[in-house]
């Protein structure tokens, strides 16, 4: 038994649904000699004649072994769309747990955390203030997340917020640096290779 695969299965049962090579291929955004190809291939396939073909202006017809695959074809697809959905909804679970300066405890995290909790509703935030050199120092260990004040050429972290000068902060993977204070230097917790650690479950 080989595999069949589903963009073939796609262009069969809009085939089916629009009765017209010409229909299926505006639908799919394709050529209608590409929409062609796929049956031949899908047919060479399974050996079979799915699609009985017209000439003309007359609508296209499916086999029996076409009315029969039809419904299967339906479901492949739908069972496709249903995994993609589900794997980009996967729910987060567990807790995190938070350390915040106070400034930043009474100003940029309360907000933060509503948002973060209306998308992650199951995960639980835990959050305790202390010194930045400190909490540094405790991330991995009582913390996964620190957010706190340093200057911008201590290091590390990813800048939220800078105090004066030009914007500051990390993108994909580069510093990009201008002049002033960090606010809001926020750091995650990481593995040996400097991969992020997620959030205990």
């Amino acid at each position: 038994m080989r595999p069949i695969d589903p963009l073939l299965l796609q262009s069969f049962v809009c085939i089916a649904d629009a009765q017209s090579f010409a229909k299926a291929a505006r639908r799919l955004n394709k050529t209608q000699p590409a929409i062609s190809t796929h049956i031949n291939r899908l047919e060479n396939l399974l050996g079979l004649s799915l699609v009985v073909r017209g000439s003309g202006r007359r609508e296209v017809s499916l086999t029996p072994s076409g009315a029969t695959l039809l419904p299967f074809a339906r479901r492949i697809l739908e069972l496709q769309a249903e995994a993609w959905k589900r794997l980009n909804n996967i729910e987060i679970a567990g807790s995190v747990r938070l350390g915040v300066t106070e400034d930043h405890a009474a100003l940029a995290v309360p907000k933060l955390i509503g948002l973060f909790r209306r998308i992650h509703p199951d995960v639980d935030v835990d959050i305790q203030t202390g010194m930045t050199l400190r909490m540094r120092h405790e991330l991995g260990d009582r913390f996964d997340i620190v957010v706190a004040a340093q200057p911008l050429d201590s290091g590390g972290g990813e800048v939220l917020r800078q105090a004066q000068g030009e914007a500051a902060g990390k993108i994909a993977g580069e510093d990009q640096r201008g002049e002033g204070d960090a606010i809001g230097d926020l750091h995650h917790r990481r593995d040996a290779a400097g991969h992020r650690v997620p959030p205990e479950r």
